[in-house]
Formats: C-alpha cells, structure tokens, sequence
C-alpha cells in the first residue's frame, strides 16, 4: 500500500491521538472536536487506506496491521511539520 496524498495533516493527527489515547471521546477532545465527526475522520481514513485500521471485535483497542502501518507514516509525516 501506499499513503495517499489526500490524506489531510489533522487527520493523521486525529489518528495519532486515538492510538495515543486508545479511545475515540479522549482523542477527539484532544483535537479539539467533538467525538462524531472525529469517528468520521477515522472512517475517512480507512476508506482512503482501503482497509480497517482498528480491530472492533474485541472490546479493548488493537491496531490492525495497515493501522500500525499508517501510524508509524503519520508519525514520520507529522514531525516533517512540527
């Protein structure tokens, strides 16, 4: 896989912040936004990476293989603009 261009700064840092955190009302608060268009970013992001990047079937937080992918990108990609 390959990121895609139209992925949006903040929504790598919306990213970042839910594996920091390791939930969804936390992170969002940390951004700044309220919790449904937060899950929506999220949800953006899984359709741009054309894969799930959060395991949902069990009740703690996985990562999936393609989140762990994209989080270790958006890491790299973010600190190019701090």
């Amino acid at each position: 896989y390959r990121m895609s261009i139209n992925l949006k700064i903040f929504d790598l840092r919306c990213f970042i912040a839910l594996c920091a955190h390791k939930n969804f009302t936390k992170a969002a608060e940390e951004m700044c936004i309220s919790q449904p268009p937060f899950s929506r970013i999220i949800q953006k992001l899984e359709l741009e990476m054309r894969g799930l990047l959060i395991d949902r079937t069990t009740k703690s937080f996985t990562l999936t293989s393609l989140g762990k992918k994209l989080l270790k990108e958006a890491q790299q990609t973010v600190e190019v603009y701090d």
